[in-house]
C-alpha cells in the first residue's frame, strides 16, 4: 500500500512533470478530489507525511536547486485539503503541517524570494480559516503569533523580520487572526520573557508598546515596506474596533497621532519611510478616518505638555501627513477666486499661517517639510494663495542660505515643484482671464447677476495673476541678489541651481540659446518670457566663473551657456533711475523693458567676424572677450587653479556662441597656438613660465571645448571636407604633442621621490618662484593635459561622414604610451590619480580598435608586460607603490580575454605569496609590496571589486600571513590589503561609530553564503597559537596579528551560523591570551556572539571556565563588560533583565576568591563590570515598574556597600601599587586602571545611593592621587548624576566641584570641574537641560525654587563665592580661561539681586564676551562665550527690567555676533538661546533678524544702541560703549587696502566664512532707518530724538560724505566684469557706503517733513551727500561700476534721487 502511494505521489509531485503539469513542472489541471480519494483510499497517512516532508525539504533548497518544488508543495497540500479522504484532510489541517509550512515561509522567503512564496502564505491562511477544529486553530494561531512576535520584539537574531511582517499583515488583513488575539498573545509573550514584571497594563499601553516595536523596524530600508503595510492594516482594523477593543480613546485618529508621534520621537530617521509606506496607503484605504486625522492635525498647533523631542515629532507628523494629504487631494490651500471655491470637492483647507511659523524651526527636516507643504499640490496649475507667496518671500533667503547640503538639495527639489506650479498657475490664470473677458464681451445684459459674477471672477483672477507675476519678478531679483561677491558659497550654488531649474522650465522662450533643454511638449508653458541676461546680471554670472569653488564655476558656466550672442554685447549699465521690469508678457498685460544705452565696442585680436554664420556684420560679444582678457591676465599673474578654470570656461562659452564651423575651427587653432607658445617658454625657462605662462588654463580650455565639439556638424558648410578632416587631425596631433612636451618639462619634478620639496638644479629659489610654485605648475599642467587626452580618446568610436575615424589610431597609441610612461614614473599622488583615469580609459578603448590593425592588437599585452616589469624591477620607495596599482587596474578594466582577469589575479597572488628574507640590500626592491598594493587597488575598485569576490578568502590569507613578516614594508602592505578586503566585505558606507560598536545581533552585514570559503578561513586564522608569546617586548609579537582580521570580521558581522560553535570556541580560547590587546579584541568579538536571549548562561559558563587562569578571567570580565554596555545601547528597556542572577554569581565566594587575588588588573576588570551594571541601574531608575525598582534595590544590595566611602577607602588603600618580579627584578606596576575603576565605582555607587556627602569625600581623596585619575573621576560625574534634580543633590554636587577646585592646583582638573559646576548652577536656577530652551516647570526643582528662591540663592552664593579667590592662585591655561568664561553667565545669574552692582557687572561682562567671541579666537573660547550667554539669557527666571536696561546691550550684541559665528555648533547654541529669550523656535539666520528687531524695540532710546548701529553699518569696531571717544574708521584706507592685488598662489582664507558683510549692512541700515523714523510716530513723545540720535547721525553723515568723495577719487579706472569692484572687500565697503548714504538721506527727509515742527540741522551735509552721490553714480556709469551697487541707490524701498533733491535748501539758506 505504501509503495503504491509513493509511486502515485512521486509521479505527481516528485520526480519530473506528470501528465497534469506543463514542461516547466507547473500543474495545468487539478484532478478532482474524488480521483485523489480513489487513488489514496485505504492508504495510511504516514507515507503521505513522508512525501510532505520530502517536498518541504526539496522546496527549502536554494532557488537553483529547488526548481518548482514550492509550487508542487502548494499543489500537494491543496489536494490534500480538498480531498474527500478524512486522513488526507486531517493531514493538511494538522497543526504540524501548518507550523511546518509557516516555518518554511518564514525561514526561506527572506533568503530566496520565490515568487510562489506568496502562494504558500495564502494557502496557510486558508488552512487556518477553513479548519473546523477550533482548538487546533487556536493552537496554530498561537504558535504563529509567538514566532512572529519573537522576531518583531528582537528576540531572534536571524533576518526574518520581513516575512514575519508580511505573514502577520496577511493574517490580520484576511481576518484569520484578530487584533484582540494579537494583543493578547503579545501580553502573554511579554509576561513570559519578563516574568517578574508588572504586566497588568491597560490595552492601550500594550498597543503603545507593540506599535513602538513595529516602528523601530521602519529604520531598515528593506523591512520598512512590510512594516508600513502592517501598520496600515492595524490602523484600519483598530479604527473599526475603536469602540470595542480600546478602552481609553474612542477617536482612533488620536491613537494614530500618538503612535506615529512616539515612533518619530524615538526614530526621527523613519520619517521618509512613514511618508512612503504608511500615509499613502492609509489615506487611500480609510478616507473618512484620514479626513478626521488630517483635520485634527490641521487645527492644532504644538500640543501642550509635550517634551521637546515629542514636540519636534509632532511637527514632523503634522507636516508629513499634510504634505501627503495635499498630494492626494485631501487638503488644499485657501481658494484664490470664486470658481475654485465653488468646487464640489470639499477637502480640508490648510492653515498656512501655522505652516509659516515652522519655516524657521530648529529641525532641518521640519523646515524642509514646511516648504514642501507650501509649494506642493495635487494639481500643478493651482495658483498659490497670497499668504503662501508672502511666506515664500519672507523666508526664501533663510532657506537658500542653509549650510547643510542635504537640506539645500531638498529645498531645490521642492523649488522645482514651485517653478512648475508657478508656470502652470500663470498659464491657467492667463487662459482663464481671456475666457472670462470673452464671456464679459459676449454678455450684453449689463448689470445682470451673471455679469456681476463674471466681473468678480475676472477681477479675482486678474489680481491673482498680477500677484504671481510680481512674485516671479521678485524671485528673479532675489536670485541675482544671492550672486553678489560677498555672498556665501551656499547662497551662490543654491541660486545658480535655481536659475538652472528656471531656464529648463522654458522661461527664456524661443530666443534662448541652443544649449537650453527643450520643455516637454505636453507640459504647460509660461505665458511670458524673461529677459534674464541683462548687463548687470551678466556681470554677476561672469564674476562667478572665477569663484574659488568648482561647482559654483560649473553652475555659472551652465547658466551662461543659455545666453545668446547678443547678451554678451558691451552695453552700458542700467539707468538707475528707471524701475526694472523684466517680464515681457504675451497676454494683454503691460510690460516694460530696461532701457539700455550702448557704448563703443573695442576690437580684439581674434577675428570675430568668422565666429558667426550670418552674412551681415554682427556686434561682437565684447563683454565676454574683455572678460577672457582679464581672466587670462589673472590666471597668468597668480597661477591659481580657480582662475585658470574660469579662464577655460569662458573660452568654452565663446566656442558655444560661435555658429560658424570655420569660425570654431579658427578659434581652436588660435587657442592651440597660444598653448604652443606657452610650452616654448616652459622649455626655455621654467621659472619664467611659472610666473608668466601657466599651462593649465589653456589645457583646461581645450578640454572643455572638446566636450562641446559636435563632430557630426563640424564639417557642415565646408566646400572641401577632406581639407577639414586634415585640419582636425592636425589639431589632434598638435594637442598631443603639447601634452608630450609639457610632460618632458615637468617630469623631473613629479617623478622625484620627494616632489614636494624638489627644486630643479637650473632654477634658483627666488622670492617670486619657490618649490611650491614649481610643484603647483607641474601638477596642474599634468592634471589638465591628462584630462584633455582622456577627452580626446573618448572620440575614438566616432567617425566622419566618409567613414574614417575622427581620432587616428596613431594619436590613440601615442596617448596610451604617454599615460603608461607617466603612471610608471610619477610619484605625486594627485598627478597619478588623474593620469590613472586616462590610462584606464585607454585600456577600455583598446577593445574598440579596428581588428585589422595588428600592432594595435598588442597594445594591452605590451602594457601588461610593462606593468609586470615595473613590479619586478621598480624600487618600493612609496608605501602604496605610486602608479603601479593603477596600471594593473586600468588593464583589468578593459575586460579583455588576454590578459584575463583570473590570470592577472593568479600572477599577483603568486608574487605576493613569495617569501621574503630580511636583507638590507634588497629592502627597497620588493615585488611583494607592489603586488599586494595592486591586489588592494583591485578590491577597492568599484569596477573590479565584485569580480574578485571569489579571491577574497585567499587574499585574506595572504594579508594575514604578511602580518607575520619580519620586513616592515610587507607588514604595512598587508595591513593596507586587509583594510581594502574588509571594506570589500562590508562596504564603506558604515560610520565609524557603527564600526566600533560592532554587530547588533540581528542585522545582516555580511552574507557568508556569498563567500563559502570564508568561514573555514576564519576558523583557520582564529586557531593561531599565541601561547608562545611571552611578553609584549618579544620579537615574535607580530605572530598574533594574523588573527586580528578574523576577529574583526566576526566582530562586525557576527559568526556564520554554520560554524558558530567552532568560532565561539576559538574566540573563547583567545580570551586567555597572554597579550592584552588580543584579549581585548577577543572580548569585543565575544560580545557580538552573546547578543541573544541565552546570553547569561553563556557568560556564567565562560566565567566558570576561567578558574585558575588570570589572563582568561581578565578577558572574560572584559567580555562581560562589553556585553552589558552593548545591551544598554541596543535595548536599554530590557538591559536590566538577568542582572540579578549575574550579580549573585559575581558575589559568590568562588568568584571573590579570584577577584581578591591581589592582581590590580583583575580587580579593575571586575569593578568595570560592576560599573556597567550600575550604569544600567541608573538608566532603569526611570522606569515606573514596581518590580524593576525592587530588582534595582536587590542588585544594589548584592554588589555595592551601603557605606560607599568606607568601601572606597578599603579598595584604594589595598591596591595603590603592587610589586612584582620581572626577570628577577622587583618593579612597581602602575595601577591607574584599578584606581580609575575604584573611583568610577564609588561615583556610580554614590549616585545610586544619592549620597552627595560620600561623593564629596571620594573626590576630595582623589585629588591626592594622580591628575589623570582625578580628572577621569570628575569627568564621569555628569553622566552618573545628570538626572538628579533635587535641591539637596544639586547643592551637594556644587560642594563636590568646589571641593575639587579648592583641593587641586591642576588647571585641567579645575577647568573640567568648573565646566561641570556651570551646568549644575544652571540647573539649580531652573534650567533643567542646557540643550532645551523650555524649562520643565512641573519638576520638583522648579517647585522648590518657587517657594524658597531667595534662601536657595543665598545658599548657592555661599558655596561658590570663594571661586574667584581660588582661581587667582595657580597656573592659567587656555582651557581654564575658557572654563572661567563659561561659568561667568551662571554666576551673573546668581549674583544679580543687587541692581546697582548688577549694571556695572553686566556691562563689563558683555564687553568680556564680545572680546571672547571674536573670530580671531579659537573655537573653544568662542564656544565658552556662547555657552555663558546661553546660561544667562535662557534663564526662565530672568527679570524683564534687566533686559530693558542699557547695561545688557554689550552682551546682547555679543549674543548677536555669535549667531554669525563660523562654527555651526556655536550658531545653533546661540539660536537656541534667542529662541528661549523670544519664546519661538528659530535657526541662526532667523534668530539674528528676530534678535536685532527685539533689541531695536526695547533699546531705541539708548545712545549706545545708536552708536552700535552706526558702527555696524560702517563696519567699524566698537571699542567702548561710552558716549565720548567714538570714531568711525575712515573708508579711504579700507578701500586702498581692499583694492590691492593679491598675486599669491594660494589665497588666505577668511576666518569667518559664514558672515556676509553686505547682509549685515543691509540689516542694520534698515534698523537705523526704521528706528529713527519711528521716533516721531506719536507714541514716543517723551523720547528726545536729537539728544539720542544727533551725534551718531552726524558722525554717520560725515563718514558718508567723506567716503563718497574718497570713492569718487578712486574711480579712475574701468571696472567691468572681474574688475576691482568684483573683489568682495571692495564690494562690501562700497555697499556699506551707499546703504549708509540712503539711510542718512531718508532719515533726514522724514525728520524734515515730520509734524513735530523741530528744526532740522545738517542740511548742508545732506546736500553734500546728495551731490557726492550723484557724482559717484555719474562716474560709475562711465567706468562700468558694478550695477548691483547702483541698484542700491535706486532700490524700491528707498526714495529716488529726484525726490531727495527737494530736501536740499537753497544756497541762500
Amino acid at each position: 500500500m505504501a509503495s503504491r502511494l509513493q509511486s502515485i505521489l512521486c509521479v505527481r509531485y516528485g520526480n519530473g512533470p506528470s501528465e497534469d503539469a506543463d514542461v516547466s513542472g507547473t500543474p495545468n489541471r487539478r484532478p478532482p478530489g474524488s480521483q485523489m480519494a480513489r487513488e489514496t483510499a485505504g492508504i495510511e497517512a504516514n507515507p503521505v507525511r513522508d512525501i510532505l516532508a520530502a517536498l518541504l525539504d526539496k522546496a527549502s533548497q536554494p532557488r537553483h536547486a529547488s526548481g518548482n518544488a514550492c509550487i508542487k508543495l502548494c499543489y500537494f497540500v491543496e489536494q490534500c485539503r480538498n480531498s474527500k479522504e478524512p486522513r488526507l484532510r486531517d493531514l493538511a489541517f494538522s497543526e504540524k503541517a501548518c507550523i511546518d509550512l509557516f516555518n518554511f515561509y518564514i525561514e526561506w522567503n527572506e533568503r530566496n524570494q520565490h515568487r510562489s512564496m506568496r502562494q504558500v502564505l495564502e494557502l496557510l491562511t486558508s488552512l487556518v480559516s477553513l479548519n473546523s477544529d477550533r482548538e487546533s486553530t487556536d493552537s496554530i494561531t498561537k504558535a504563529i503569533l509567538q514566532r512572529v512576535l519573537s522576531i518583531i520584539i528582537h528576540q531572534s537574531a536571524q533576518p526574518l523580520a520581513k516575512p514575519a511582517f508580511k505573514s502577520l499583515e496577511c493574517f490580520l488583513g484576511k481576518g484569520t487572526i484578530s487584533t484582540a488575539a494579537l494583543i493578547g498573545c503579545y501580553e502573554g509573550h511579554i509576561a513570559s520573557i519578563q516574568s517578574d514584571s508588572d504586566t497588568s497594563s491597560e490595552k492601550d499601553s500594550l498597543w503603545d508598546s507593540f506599535m513602538a516595536e513595529v516602528f523601530s523596524w521602519l529604520t531598515l530600508p528593506d523591512v520598512s515596506p512590510a512594516a508600513g503595510k502592517l501598520l496600515v492594516t492595524l490602523f484600519v482594523k483598530l479604527g473599526g474596533e475603536a469602540g470595542r477593543s480600546l478602552s481609553l480613546v474612542a477617536n482612533h485618529t488620536v491613537l494614530w497621532q500618538r503612535w506615529i508621534r512616539a515612533g518619530l520621537s524615538r526614530h526621527p530617521e523613519t520619517l521618509e519611510n512613514i511618508k512612503n509606506y504608511l500615509f499613502p496607503p492609509l489615506f487611500k484605504l480609510d478616507r473618512s478616518g484620514s479626513i478626521l486625522f488630517l483635520g485634527d492635525l490641521n487645527s492644532q498647533g504644538s500640543i501642550s505638555g509635550l517634551q521637546i523631542e515629542e514636540s519636534n515629532a509632532q511637527s514632523l507628523l503634522q507636516l508629513a501627513a499634510i504634505e501627503v494629504g495635499k498630494k492626494l487631494g485631501l487638503m488644499e490651500e485657501t481658494s484664490t477666486f470664486v470658481r475654485q471655491r465653488d468646487s464640489k470637492k470639499k477637502p480640508i483647507v490648510l492653515d498656512e499661517s501655522a505652516i509659516g511659523e515652522l519655516l524657521t524651526h530648529t529641525l532641518d527636516t521640519v523646515r524642509s517639510l514646511a516648504f514642501s507643504v507650501l509649494v506642493s499640490s495635487s494639481s500643478s496649475i493651482r495658483p498659490f494663495s497670497k499668504l503662501a507667496l508672502n511666506l515664500l518671500q519672507t523666508y526664501m533667503s533663510i532657506l537658500y542660505a542653509d549650510t547643510d547640503a542635504k537640506f539645500r538639495n531638498e529645498i531645490l527639489s521642492n523649488t522645482r515643484h514651485m517653478i512648475e506650479r508657478l508656470r502652470g498657475a500663470l498659464a491657467y490664470m492667463t487662459r482663464e482671464l481671456e475666457n472670462t473677458r470673452f464671456l464679459l464681451d459676449m454678455d450684453e445684459s449689463s448689470g445682470s447677476a451673471a455679469q456681476v459674477r463674471s466681473r468678480e471672477v475676472f477681477n479675482e483672477i486678474n489680481n491673482s495673476l498680477k500677484l504671481h507675476e510680481r512674485f516671479v519678478q521678485w524671485y528673479l531679483e532675489f536670485l541675482f541678489g544671492e550672486l553678489i561677491p560677498t555672498a556665501s558659497y551656499q547662497r551662490h550654488i543654491t541660486a545658480l541651481k535655481a536659475f538652472t531649474l528656471l531656464i529648463r522650465s522654458g522661461i527664456l522662450g524661443h530666443n534662448s540659446s541652443s544649449t537650453v533643454p527643450k520643455v516637454h511638449e505636453n507640459a504647460t508653458t509660461w505665458p511670458f518670457t524673461i529677459k534674464l541676461f541683462t548687463s548687470g546680471n551678466m556681470r554677476l554670472l561672469l564674476d562667478l566663473l572665477m569663484d574659488p569653488f568648482e561647482d559654483v564655476r560649473i553652475s555659472a558656466g551652465v547658466v551662461l551657456k543659455s545666453a545668446s550672442w547678443d547678451d554678451f554685447k558691451l552695453d552700458a549699465v542700467v539707468d538707475t533711475l528707471t524701475a526694472p521690469n523684466h517680464l515681457q508678457c504675451h497676454a494683454d498685460l503691460s510690460r516694460q523693458e530696461i532701457s539700455i544705452r550702448t557704448s563703443s565696442i573695442s576690437t580684439q585680436s581674434l577675428n570675430l567676424s568668422s565666429l558667426s554664420s550670418t552674412n551681415h556684420v554682427t556686434p561682437s560679444p565684447q563683454a565676454l572677450l574683455d572678460f577672457i582678457d582679464r581672466a587670462q591676465d589673472a590666471a597668468s599673474r597668480t597661477g591659481r587653479a580657480d582662475y585658470g578654470d574660469g579662464f577655460a570656461r569662458s573660452w568654452e562659452i565663446l566656442y558655444c556662441l560661435c555658429t560658424s564651423s570655420d569660425g570654431r575651427l579658427k578659434l581652436l587653432e588660435d587657442l592651440i597656438g597660444q598653448l604652443e607658445r606657452k610650452v616654448d617658454i616652459a622649455e626655455e625657462d621654467l621659472a619664467r613660465a611659472v610666473v608668466e605662462a601657466p599651462l593649465h588654463g589653456s589645457f583646461a580650455a581645450l578640454n572643455f571645448i572638446w566636450d562641446a565639439v559636435d563632430y557630426s556638424n563640424s564639417l557642415a558648410g565646408s566646400s572641401n571636407q577632406q581639407l577639414g578632416i586634415t585640419r582636425w587631425d592636425s589639431l589632434h596631433s598638435r594637442m598631443v604633442e603639447c601634452c608630450k612636451r609639457s610632460w618632458n618639462v615637468v617630469r623631473g619634478i613629479l617623478c622625484n621621490d620627494s616632489p614636494e620639496g624638489h627644486l630643479p638644479s637650473d632654477i634658483d629659489e627666488i622670492d617670486s618662484v619657490g618649490t611650491k610654485d614649481i610643484l603647483s605648475y607641474s601638477f596642474r599642467a599634468t592634471h589638465e593635459s591628462s584630462n584633455l587626452m582622456r577627452n580626446l580618446i573618448g572620440k575614438l568610436k566616432l567617425k566622419w561622414n566618409n567613414g574614417s575615424p575622427v581620432l587616428s589610431v596613431q594619436v590613440f597609441s601615442d596617448i596610451g604610451h604617454l599615460t603608461f610612461e607617466q603612471l610608471s614614473n610619477l610619484r605625486h599622488r594627485g598627478a597619478f590619480s588623474t593620469v590613472s583615469l586616462t590610462f584606464t580609459r585607454c585600456c577600455q578603448l583598446t577593445q574598440f580598435l579596428t581588428p585589422n590593425l595588428e600592432p594595435d592588437q598588442k597594445l594591452l599585452e605590451q602594457w601588461y608586460q610593462g606593468a609586470l616589469q615595473c613590479i619586478s624591477e621598480q624600487a618600493s620607495t612609496t608605501r602604496r607603490s605610486a602608479g603601479i596599482p593603477a596600471l594593473i587596474t586600468g588593464i583589468l578594466s578593459s575586460n579583455a580575454q588576454k590578459p584575463g582577469f583570473e590570470n592577472v589575479m593568479d600572477d599577483l597572488m603568486g608574487m605576493a605569496r613569495t617569501p621574503v628574507k630580511l636583507s638590507r640590500a634588497d629592502e627597497t626592491n620588493l615585488p611583494q609590496v607592489h603586488s599586494m598594493n595592486c591586489l588592494k587597488e583591485i578590491f577597492r575598485s568599484s569596477l573590479l571589486g565584485k569580480r574578485a569576490d571569489n579571491d577574497i578568502a585567499e587574499c585574506l590569507q595572504i594579508a594575514a600571513d604578511s602580518l607575520n613578516s619580519e620586513v616592515w614594508a610587507i607588514r604595512n602592505c598587508g595591513l593596507l590589503l586587509l583594510r581594502s578586503l574588509i571594506d570589500a566585505l562590508f562596504g564603506t558606507n558604515e560610520s565609524k561609530v557603527a564600526i566600533d560598536a560592532g554587530w547588533d545581533g540581528r542585522s545582516v552585514k555580511l552574507s557568508y553564503d556569498k563567500y563559502p570559503a570564508l568561514p573555514a578561513l576564519l576558523i583557520k586564522l582564529l586557531d593561531a597559537d599565541t601561547s608562545l608569546v611571552q611578553s609584549m617586548l618579544a620579537p615574535k609579537i607580530s605572530s598574533v596579528e594574523s588573527m586580528f582580521p578574523a576577529l574583526d570580521i566576526v566582530r562586525r558581522a557576527g559568526p556564520p551560523t554554520t560554524h558558530r560553535k567552532e568560532i565561539f570556541r576559538s574566540v573563547s580560547q583567545h580570551l586567555g591570551s597572554k597579550v592584552w590587546h588580543v584579549r581585548e579584541i577577543a572580548a569585543r568579538t565575544m560580545c557580538t556572539m552573546l547578543l541573544h536571549s541565552d546570553w547569561l548562561s553563556e557568560v556564567i559558563k565562560l566565567m566558570e571556565s576561567s578558574a585558575g587562569s588570570t589572563n582568561r578571567l581578565h578577558g572574560v570580565l572584559m567580555a562581560v563588560k562589553f556585553v552589558l554596555d552593548r545591551r544598554l545601547a541596543l535595548h536599554f528597556e530590557s538591559a536590566i533583565d538577568g542582572l540579578d542572577q549575574l550579580a549573585s554569581f559575581l558575589e559568590s565566594p568562588k568568584m571573590w576568591t579570584y577577584f581578591k587575588s591581589g592582581c590590580p588588573e583583575i580587580l579593575a576588570a571586575y569593578l568595570e563590570v560592576s560599573n556597567s551594571i550600575a550604569r544600567i541601574l541608573i538608566f532603569s531608575r526611570k522606569s515606573r515598574n514596581i518590580s524593576t525598582q525592587l530588582k534595582i534595590g536587590s542588585i544594589m544590595d548584592q554588589l555595592f556597600f551601603r557605606d560607599t566611602y568606607e568601601e572606597f577607602l578599603g579598595l584604594i588603600k589595598t591596591y595603590p601599587t603592587i610589586t612584582v618580579s620581572i626577570r628577577g627584578t622587583e618593579c612597581s606596576v602602575n595601577t591607574a586602571l584599578a584606581c580609575n575603576a575604584i573611583l568610577h565605582r564609588s561615583v556610580f555607587s554614590s549616585a545610586l545611593r544619592e549620597d552627595t556627602l560620600c561623593l564629596q569625600n571620594v573626590i576630595a581623596f582623589a585629588t591626592t592621587l594622580d591628575i589623570d585619575v582625578v580628572l577621569a573621576a570628575v569627568e564621569v560625574i555628569p553622566d552618573t548624576w545628570g538626572n538628579h534634580t533635587s535641591v539637596g543633590t544639586l547643592l551637594g554636587l556644587i560642594k563636590t566641584y568646589m571641593g575639587a577646585i579648592e583641593a587641586t592646583k591642576s588647571p585641567e582638573v579645575r577647568a573640567t570641574a568648573i565646566f561641570n559646576l556651570a551646568e549644575v548652577v544652571d540647573r539649580m536656577l531652573g534650567r533643567i537641560d542646557l540643550k532645551n530652551f523650555k524649562s520643565n516647570q512641573n519638576s520638583q526643582l522648579a517647585r522648590e525654587l518657587h517657594h524658597t528662591s531667595l534662601d536657595l540663592n543665598e545658599m548657592v552664593q555661599n558655596e561658590i563665592q570663594g571661586l574667584g579667590t581660588l582661581l587667582q592662585n595657580g597656573m592659567k591655561t587656555p582651557s581654564l580661561s575658557n572654563a572661567e568664561i563659561r561659568i561667568s553667565g551662571s554666576l551673573l545669574n546668581l549674583f544679580n539681586r543687587a541692581f546697582d552692582t548688577f549694571q556695572s557687572r553686566m556691562e563689563a561682562w558683555g564687553k568680556l564676551l564680545g572680546v571672547a567671541g571674536a573670530s580671531t579666537n579659537d573655537v573653544g573660547t568662542r564656544h565658552a562665550a556662547a555657552a555663558a550667554l546661553a546660561s544667562f539669557y535662557s534663564n526662565p527666571c530672568l527679570e524683564s527690567y534687566m533686559l530693558n536696561d542699557e547695561c545688557v546691550l554689550p552682551s546682547m550684541f555679543s549674543l548677536y555676533d555669535t549667531l554669525n559665528d563660523d562654527d555651526d555648533e556655536i550658531r545653533n547654541m546661540s539660536a537656541q538661546t534667542v529662541s528661549a529669550l523670544l519664546q519661538k523656535s528659530l535657526i541662526p539666520l532667523a534668530a539674528r533678524l528676530e534678535l536685532a528687531e527685539y533689541v531695536s524695540k526695547i533699546h531705541a532710546r539708548a545712545p549706545s544702541f545708536a552708536w552700535n548701529m552706526v558702527y555696524r553699518m560702517t563696519g567699524s569696531k566698537l571699542e567702548t560703549v561710552d558716549n565720548i571717544g567714538f570714531r568711525l574708521k575712515p573708508i579711504g584706507g579700507q578701500l586702498q587696502k581692499a583694492m590691492r592685488e593679491d598675486d599669491s598662489l594660494f589665497v588666505e582664507e577668511e576666518q569667518n566664512l559664514f558672515v556676509d558683510e553686505v547682509r549685515e549692512a543691509k540689516l542694520w541700515s534698515k534698523i537705523f532707518k526704521d528706528t529713527a523714523l519711528n521716533t516721531h510716530n506719536g507714541e514716543r513723545v517723551d523720547f528726545d530724538v536729537e539728544n539720542t540720535w544727533s551725534q551718531p547721525h552726524t558722525a554717520l553723515a560725515t563718514w558718508v560724505i567723506d567716503g563718497l568723495l574718497t570713492g569718487c577719487s578712486l574711480l579712475n579706472k574701468d571696472d567691468g566684469p572681474l574688475g576691482w569692484t568684483s573683489k568682495p572687500a571692495v564690494f562690501s565697503l562700497l555697499t556699506r557706503l551707499l546703504l549708509c548714504a540712503n539711510a542718512t538721506i531718508q532719515r533726514h527727509e522724514r525728520l524734515a517733513t515730520s509734524a513735530t515742527g523741530r528744526s532740522v540741522a545738517g542740511n548742508r551735509t545732506i546736500g553734500g551727500i546728495i551731490f557726492a552721490l550723484n557724482q559717484f553714480v555719474s562716474f560709475s556709469k562711465e567706468k562700468k561700476i558694478h550695477e548691483s551697487l547702483l541698484l542700491i541707490v535706486r532700490g524700491k524701498s528707498l526714495l529716488p534721487l529726484v525726490a531727495l533733491r527737494r530736501v536740499v535748501p537753497d544756497s541762500s539758506s
